[in-house]
């Protein structure tokens, strides 16, 4: 349970820091004054979502690749 929570914020992380290097290549002009909070918010939210996708998906893949071994 640990690891899968350290997993989550590790990944989280990583796409708030690729938001803000994307946003250091191509600076867009935000008015209002706390955009960093709302960066930190929408990359933690990714990061979760594509954690989340990307075991699902791992996890799809050993099932099927279950299912043809057993078949076979």
């Amino acid at each position: 349970m640990l690891e899968n929570s350290l997993k989550v914020i590790v990944s989280a992380i990583s796409m708030v820091l690729t938001i803000k290097f994307l946003f250091l290549i191509f600076p867009m002009e935000m008015t209002k004054p706390n955009h960093d909070m709302i960066l930190i918010l929408v990359g933690f939210i990714t990061g979760i979502f594509i954690y989340y996708g990307l075991e699902e998906f791992i996890t799809k893949i050993k099932i099927i690749r279950r299912q043809k071994l057993w078949h076979d």
